[in-house]
């Protein structure tokens, strides 16, 4: 089974307080899932993956979602409503075993079957890139930095990495 490095857009949330279940929203994306220290989905996710008890993926829902000062209301914004709550993900498979995991804690790697399964239910604009070889390696020796343009990306590795 083929197995995709899948890079999951940032956004803007937070607490101000730790012991308080209360989230502020500074920025929406396009795609349905969202990374924000740890994975988040939005109130619109499709009730094909929050019924899929097959990708072993828990959620909690946080319905005391506040919008923040920062938040903006850009081109993102007006393709997403603002959502009344979000869904906090835990991906309990093993990356490269199970359709979707987590390897090591923000990297989430999803089979190709699932890979499909997700865009066509709104994960979009992720980028994804194909693991040849054993996921350990990937990320050691061939991981995509999907941030940076190719050529700044080329010198980064080639500076940064392999030195």
């Amino acid at each position: 089974m083929k197995y995709h490095y899948l890079h999951i857009h940032a956004i803007d949330l937070f607490k101000k307080d730790p012991s308080s279940d209360k989230i502020y929203l500074d920025s929406l994306s396009e795609d349905i899932i969202v990374q924000a220290d740890g994975f988040w989905a939005f109130d619109d996710l499709s009730p094909k993956l929050l019924d899929s008890h097959k990708l072993k993926i828990s959620f909690k829902k946080y319905s005391n979602l506040k919008i923040g000062n920062r938040f903006s209301r850009s081109f993102v914004t007006q393709k997403r409503a603002i959502p009344k709550f979000l869904y906090k993900l835990s991906f309990n498979g093993i990356p490269g075993q199970d359709p979707i995991g987590v390897y090591k804690n923000s990297n989430l790697i999803v089979s190709e079957v699932c890979l499909r399964m997700l865009r066509t239910e709104g994960l979009l604009k992720a980028e994804s890139d194909l693991i040849e070889g054993s996921i350990e390696e990937y990320f050691e020796n061939n991981r995509q930095f999907f941030w940076m343009p190719e050529k700044v990306r080329e010198e980064f590795i080639e500076r940064f990495i392999l030195v």
